[in-house]
């Protein structure tokens, strides 16, 4: 019969921010902030008796208010608008804007009350609302059809007076969590005229200045004690604190301008700059200049750019929250870009991406494996079986696909005379000092001294292998592990990869490929620091991220003029390798000599011998050749990753040696073999992608 709007929205430009978009997401970051409290805090169910509840952002959340705008256009019954003049939550504006476009409406203003008049004066109140209902009721109050046809309402919507500083302190605020998306979300809003500009780059600069000076003003009060404080152990650690600070002593205060430009270095060089107690005036000068400098240039980049884009999204009806995160993950992404591109760190470590995302070498297993993995699946269905792998080598655990003991398969060959490197394994029930102790007991027993070589007795990939060169970096080493530990002799000189297989019909083998690994290194030059120099190699660079936090102590040292410094000092590829392929090294004495000692292996008829020699020219003799380790089934040969070949030669080899995989099982199948279940071997599938240890699957 009636319509009546109380301090009530229903033109979303009057609501908040003034756009659906941005209040939506606002809404959705409340929602998951009481959702979040609700859940993981422990209320005892107390937060269901507070009004700023879970419920309570949901309906926000859930409330879609586009539509009321044409709803109020549309009615033509009787009409009041009651608003109280000193409302912060729903703007006067708001009333002014309904009675507008309703303009058969009463509006009654209500002098020195908020949004909740009507608990501030509920006897008025309802005395206003007696006499409209009333007059509605008996036919005397106006409606849209009393006024001559074709009025509707008055040309100029009722201009808004928003409340600039309270998106400017959500802004401010929200610096703390992200500068960055701070900085975007400042410029949507300027491009969508919730907010003017100017307002968004004063609000994200004075944020990011207090937010980071906290940080400066942290590490000067509290010291390196602060870093035990959980929240901050989280976001810091003391050897990215301890490099800052070495970088600090070498550049000083214009290192703070140079941050500004190097994602994720902000956090520490400031907490750093607070513990060497670094000139308050000087800091917070730097800080100032690098902030105006970029807080001015992210904002206003979004500013231009991010409109567009939400407009653009706008327009499809439903993808207004898609739009608004691919906006600000684009925006982000084109911002780390720029700051990337203003250093020559920066230029070099894209460079270092760059090289990672379009040579095939260095593309993670899930990149480079899915045709295998298809070709894989057409072999199984050939052979019909999904176990016949399995059956490659009969002398290992799945023969060597996943969770094989390198110590068994080391004493295994041990057993059959291959000239292995000496070992011992250390369980891992036995406390840490027992385990130096025993280390010391072996390096006796080898006639040898640190340095010594501590792996996990089930890994892949040269995962978790360390030369230790101390006590002290065994002590570290044994505090990370959940895995046995193989400690073996450190062997010097040239390292290799050997790739054998043998028919089990066939009394010879063959060596299939034979992969030259080089310790990538760098040349000091007595002016440039390690930092430098890696980033500067055309090698290094392409595995920058890894050495740069693999050395992260001696990235301020200044190598003397030609020395040397090697960088990766295994012979792991995912570790800084690099692999060359071999081919030329392959000699009759060589062949002989690995096949002599392999095919008396009972069991064993594919994989990949890692071996030291003391010289190349001892491994062309097949001389003094010792084995490091044997991979079984899953190694590669790892030839196909010299840089020279391309991705078509790597599938060819993978293609080959998974053919000879099948073409051996079907023939230790045709003997008596019998392939594991396939409830076995998905369940050490799973167990090794989900992360357990061979010691959790027992």
């Amino acid at each position: 019969a009636s319509l009546t709007l109380m301090s009530s929205i229903g033109v979303q430009e009057y609501e908040l921010l003034g756009d659906y978009t941005l209040n939506h997401a606002l809404h959705g970051i409340q929602l998951f902030v009481l959702w979040s409290l609700d859940r993981f805090t422990p209320n005892f169910g107390k937060m269901e008796e507070f009004l700023l509840n879970y419920q309570y952002g949901r309906n926000f959340f859930d409330t879609d208010q586009r539509e009321l705008k044409s709803i109020i256009l549309d009615w033509d019954g009787p009409a009041l608008v009651m608003h109280g003049e000193n409302d912060r939550l729903v703007p006067l504006e708001a009333a002014l804007e309904h009675h507008r476009l309703m303009p058969h409406s009463e509006l009654v203003l209500y002098s020195g009350v908020g949004h909740l008049a009507v608990y501030a004066m509920p006897n008025q109140v309802a005395a206003d609302l007696e006499a409209f209902w009333a007059s509605a009721e008996a036919g005397e109050a106006k409606k849209r059809g009393d006024y001559e046809e074709g009025f509707l309402v008055s040309a100029e919507p009722v201009e808004r007076e928003r409340d600039e500083w309270l998106a400017g302190v959500l802004l401010g605020i929200a610096t703390f969590g992200s500068e960055d998306l701070a900085c975007i979300g400042g410029g949507l809003l300027a491009s969508k005229g919730s907010v003017s500009l100017w307002v968004a780059i004063v609000a994200c600069l004075s944020g990011i200045f207090v937010g980071d000076m906290g940080i400066y003003l942290m590490g000067r009060v509290m010291g390196p004690s602060a870093l035990r404080l959980p929240l901050v152990r989280w976001m810091l650690s003391e050897k990215k604190v301890d490099r800052c600070a070495r970088w600090f002593e070498k550049r000083g205060v214009m290192l703070v301008l140079s941050t500004r430009f190097v994602p994720g270095s902000r956090v520490p060089t400031y907490f750093a700059a607070g513990v060497l107690k670094v000139s308050f005036l000087r800091f917070a000068g730097a800080l100032f200049l690098a902030a105006s400098i970029w807080t001015p240039a992210i904002v206003g980049l979004t500013y231009f750019l991010g409109g567009a884009f939400l407009d653009f999204f706008e327009a499809k009806e439903g993808w207004v929250l898609l739009g608004l995160g691919v906006t600000a993950i684009s925006l982000l992404l084109l911002a780390r870009l720029a700051a990337g591109l203003a250093t020559w760190r920066g230029r070099r470590l894209l460079y270092s991406k760059w090289r990672r995302l379009t040579r095939w070498e260095f593309w993670p297993a899930w990149a480079l494996y899915p045709p295998v993995v298809l070709y894989i699946l057409w072999r199984m269905l050939k052979h019909r079986s999904l176990t016949l792998v399995t059956l490659v080598n009969p002398c290992m655990p799945t023969s060597g696909l996943v969770f094989e003991s390198k110590s068994q398969i080391l004493k295994h060959l041990d057993k059959f005379g291959v000239p292995v490197g000496r070992f011992d394994v250390l369980p891992l029930e036995v406390d840490i000092e027992e385990k130096v102790e025993k280390v010391g007991v072996f390096l006796e027993r080898v006639e040898t001294d640190y340095p010594v070589v501590l792996k996990p007795d089930s890994g892949q990939r040269g995962q978790g292998v360390q030369i230790v060169k101390s006590e002290a970096e065994a002590r570290a080493f044994f505090a990370d592990q959940v895995e046995d530990t193989i400690v073996q002799e450190f062997l010097p000189g040239r390292e290799y990869g050997i790739f054998y297989y043998r028919l089990p019909h066939e009394e010879h083998g063959a060596i299939y490929s034979i992969t030259d690994k080089r310790f990538t290194a760098v040349m000091g030059d007595g002016e440039a620091d390690l930092e430098t120099l890696i980033l500067r190699d055309e090698r290094a660079v392409c595995m920058a991220e890894y050495f740069l936090e693999a050395h992260a102590d001696r990235l301020s040292e200044v190598p003397s003029d030609g020395e040397n410094i090697v960088l990766a000092d295994l012979g792991t590829h995912c570790r800084g390798s690099l692999f060359l392929d071999g081919e030329a090294l392959l000699t009759k004495e060589l062949c002989e000599e690995i096949d002599e000692m392999t095919r008396g292996v009972e069991g064993f008829y594919f994989g990949r011998y890692d071996i030291r020699v003391p010289s190349e020219d001892d491994l062309a003799a097949g001389r003094n050749i010792r084995i490091i380790e044997l991979n079984g089934m899953t190694s590669e040969a790892t030839n196909m990753y010299d840089p020279k070949h391309g991705l078509g030669f790597a599938y060819r080899t993978l293609f080959h040696l998974w053919g000879k995989i099948f073409e051996i099982a079907a023939e230790n199948r045709k003997r008596g073999y019998k392939p594991d279940s396939v409830w076995r071997l998905s369940s050490l599938i799973f167990g090794y992608v989900s992360g357990k240890s061979s010691k959790e699957l027992g």
